[in-house]
């Protein structure tokens, strides 16, 4: 009589979860892809957007989904994409459709209507509200994962980042507004440089509260009747409110750089 083998049985076993959960990613991934596309269309249909908007849309949404791809299977722990991580992967596609819009008018090729203005302000007020209900998700139905977390981060920076250049190619205000947007990355290049700003930050209401700050003052400059004194308003309360939580966060890490020793939780 032939005996089993339990080592195979075991190991196969083992690898279902894994293909279930990069099975589940790629359908996630390829749907939104798709939602893109056809959101694409469906304005191109109606406004002048064109090819430069479609192609960096495009562009930034397949490094996001190649970056998830190479992560997921290491970082979530699950068999399910989940919830929480559909949501941050429609709010990156709503901040590629972003992206895509500022391009546009970047390079002259667009001269935004007041119709498309507000439509892409509410594509980024729409994104900027959604920050909340990923985590909410997680928090009350799981599953909650370092991969979770760090593309939920990663998306809000991104996001941030793209209505910063956006609030500058309208001509809103001057190009100091970029440090919305710039400040989590160039404290990350600080950290490489010194080493104590990578250390573990403990959970804080006021930097919560900034993230609220920016992300509501960027979906305002989107707005075409926020122009002139009260853009120039907004913009430097965001920024003023983001550097001097930065400014909090780096103090607090000087007095405690003799035990970094783990991931931070995130600055702004």
């Amino acid at each position: 009589m032939k005996k089993k083998n339990p080592g195979v049985k075991t190991a196969v076993s083992s690898e279902l979860p894994t293909r279930n959960l990069y099975r589940q990613t790629v359908v996630a991934l390829v749907g939104a892809g798709v939602a893109l596309v056809v959101t694409n269309a469906f304005v191109s249909s109606w406004a002048t957007l064109g090819l430069i908007s479609a192609m960096t849309s495009l562009a930034i949404y397949v490094t996001v989904g190649a970056i998830v791809l190479s992560r997921i299977l290491a970082h979530h722990p699950y068999r399910v994409f989940g919830w929480p991580n559909t949501v941050t992967l429609g709010r990156t596609v709503l901040a590629a459709l972003v992206a895509g819009y500022t391009a546009e008018i970047s390079l002259w090729t667009l001269q935004p209507s007041p119709q498309l203005a507000w439509f892409f302000a509410g594509i980024a007020t729409l994104a900027v509200v959604l920050d909340g209900v990923d985590g909410w998700l997680a928090r009350r139905f799981g599953p909650r994962s370092d991969f979770g977390a760090r593309f939920d981060m990663e998306s809000d920076a991104l996001l941030i980042l793209i209505l910063s250049v956006l609030a500058l190619v309208l001509d809103k205000v001057g190009g100091w507004v970029l440090l919305i947007g710039a400040m989590r990355y160039l404290f990350v290049g600080a950290s490489y440089l010194l080493p104590w700003l990578d250390g573990p930050l403990p959970p804080s209401m006021r930097r919560k509260t900034v993230c609220v700050i920016q992300g509501a003052a960027l979906c305002l400059l989107a707005m075409p009747p926020v122009a002139g004194v009260a853009a120039t308003g907004v913009a430097g309360f965001a920024v003023a409110a983001i550097i001097a939580s930065f400014a909090v966060d780096i103090v607090w890490l000087f007095k405690h750089r003799r035990h970094v020793g783990g991931p931070q939780e995130g600055t702004a």
